[in-house]
């Protein structure tokens, strides 16, 4: 019987061949010509019905035009699970499939602003595939690349970090945000390939630090949850989301 190393790197490398087979939908909506236009390019956690793009145009208050991105989905291919009983989503999920989708997204460039958040997938290899750190590092390089053409000119990629995962879930683990952000947080700081790029919104920090504020959800994330930001799994409540809305939009105005 094959090891469980080798077969996750078999995972792996199916996975990332697999990458073809991802189905891509453009950005929604349309620029605006007379404001400022941003592209919010992020995981569940942004995403409208599930994230901060509910309220963001609100909080914006019509001093832009923010446009979530299309959706980037398996187009048929699944792999087998040989270290579980379940077969996951495969890499369309993770940023081999935002990487994919990219120049759909970007479309005919001219963004002012784009805003990237991308992580929980990365972390979470029995729903989607085991992405090690090295192809996060790639993959996130190859992105911002491909992100800078599509800036207009003096435009500013802006970066959101990775948000929690609360002590009773076990999909994901902590540990691993707190990795993936720092690697981030590195990249910016210090790599030629992030010049365009800012560190934003830290939305780890500042969910983690209002929630501890409370004292019923002190130890949050570490030995506690925080439902009233937080109420289902790494999904943010209503009250988490317009919170997050308002995190991202402070951070995205400077450069509107």
């Amino acid at each position: 019987m094959a090891s469980p190393f080798a077969l996750v790197a078999a995972a792996t490398l199916l996975g990332a061949a697999a990458a073809a087979d991802c189905y891509c939908t453009p950005h929604l909506g349309n620029k605006s010509a007379t404001l400022p236009n941003a592209l919010i390019i992020g995981d569940s956690i942004s995403g409208n019905g599930t994230g901060y793009m509910d309220y963001l145009p609100e909080v914006l208050g019509g001093l832009a035009n923010a446009l979530q991105t299309g959706s980037v989905t398996d187009n048929g291919r699944r792999l087998a699970d040989d270290l579980g009983n379940h077969t996951p989503k495969g890499p369309c999920g993770t940023s081999f499939g935002v990487l994919e989708c990219v120049d759909d997204w970007v479309g005919d460039g001219g963004w002012d602003v784009i805003s990237l958040n991308w992580g929980l997938h990365d972390i979470c290899p029995h729903k989607y595939m085991y992405v090690s750190r090295d192809q996060y590092v790639a993959n996130m390089k190859q992105i911002i690349a491909k992100l800078k053409t599509g800036l207009a000119p003096g435009g500013t990629i802006v970066w959101v970090s990775t948000t929690p995962v609360p002590a009773s879930y076990k999909d994901r683990n902590d540990t691993d945000v707190v990795d993936i952000n720092g690697i981030m947080a590195d990249l910016i700081a210090f790599d030629d390939c992030c010049d365009d790029v800012v560190f934003g919104a830290d939305l780890y920090h500042a969910v983690v630090d209002r929630c501890n504020r409370n004292a019923t959800w002190a130890g949050y994330p570490a030995s506690n949850d925080c439902l009233y930001l937080q109420d289902n799994g790494v999904h943010f409540s209503e009250l988490g989301k317009r919170f997050t809305a308002i995190e991202v939009a402070a951070h995205l105005m400077p450069y509107l």
